[in-house]
């Protein structure tokens, strides 16, 4: 033991003198506290690590769930052209439908109003060949009168 000051007592301690303990019992004393302090640094920076490469998987993970979702998005944004252009395409096949219909509606009407006039034509036709008739057999009754 080292005394520094002061005066020694019967037990070797010093009467109000500081104590200062020898190289060899300081580092005895400070040696576990230092290894101990080594391990809590050695096992704080084993977890650090360990959250760093879990924050990493994160983003790793995060950066692919962003590609996924860029990509959904160009095939949805495809999807919806694709879409537009077959709904144009659908409209101006109806829009063509419906004049070729409209044409051949046009087209029924026109026979129909053909018809309408032959039915017409036939019956005076009719009416005069009924006349015809009619005159005919005056005429015959007419002539009748009248001998060779």
């Amino acid at each position: 033991m080292i005394i520094i000051g002061g005066l020694v007592g019967p037990l070797g301690d010093g009467y109000g003198a500081g104590i200062a303990p020898s190289a060899d019992v300081a580092e005895s004393m400070i040696r576990p506290q230092a290894e101990a302090l080594e391990a809590q640094i050695a096992s704080l920076r084993a977890e650090v690590e360990d959250q760093v490469a879990q924050v990493a998987a994160g983003q790793a993970a995060l950066e692919a769930m962003h590609a996924e979702l860029d990509a959904a998005w160009v095939k949805g944004t495809e999807l919806d052209a694709q879409l537009a252009t077959q709904t144009v395409a659908a409209a101006e096949a109806a829009r063509e439908q419906s004049a070729v219909s409209d044409e051949i509606n046009q087209r029924i009407i026109s026979v129909a109003d053909v018809a309408a006039r032959t039915v017409e034509l036939a019956e005076s036709t009719l009416g005069r060949g009924r006349a015809t008739g009619e005159d005919a057999h005056r005429l015959e009754a007419i002539v009748g009168q009248f001998k060779f």
